[in-house]
């Protein structure tokens, strides 16, 4: 989602001049506006809502309340594709589940996956 956002070449520069203390929250505020500001539009575009939601809000508001785990890939033209599975927290805390190496006939559909041990 980061490379859809109109914020993302920003974000970079962002985190270059932070260097190190980017990973302060003080010094991710301005960015987390941003993208919080952001993503509404991009989340319709580039993503699809699970079925048990109504409207990306709804999704949203029980995501931060519960947490959960999402997976994210790159766009490929391939039929293989990478990605990531992150747990959010509903204090915050994200961490990486796992990583995969995919293989998707269309969006969304997977004949098969990878997982390194």
């Amino acid at each position: 989602m980061l490379a859809h956002l109109p914020c993302s070449s920003w974000l970079q520069k962002e985190q270059e001049w932070y260097g190190s203390k980017w990973n302060k929250k003080w010094a991710k505020e301005t960015a987390v506006k941003r993208i919080a500001d952001e993503l509404p539009e991009v989340l319709k575009t580039h993503a699809k809502l699970p079925s048990a939601y109504k409207t990306w809000l709804e999704y949203m508001s029980a995501l931060i309340s519960r947490g959960g785990i999402i997976q994210g890939f790159p766009p490929s033209d391939s039929v293989t594709s990478l990605s990531v599975n992150l747990l959010l927290e509903p204090d915050g805390l994200v961490q990486l589940l796992s990583t995969a190496d995919q293989i998707n006939p269309r969006p969304f559909w997977k004949w098969g996956v990878s997982v390194p041990q």
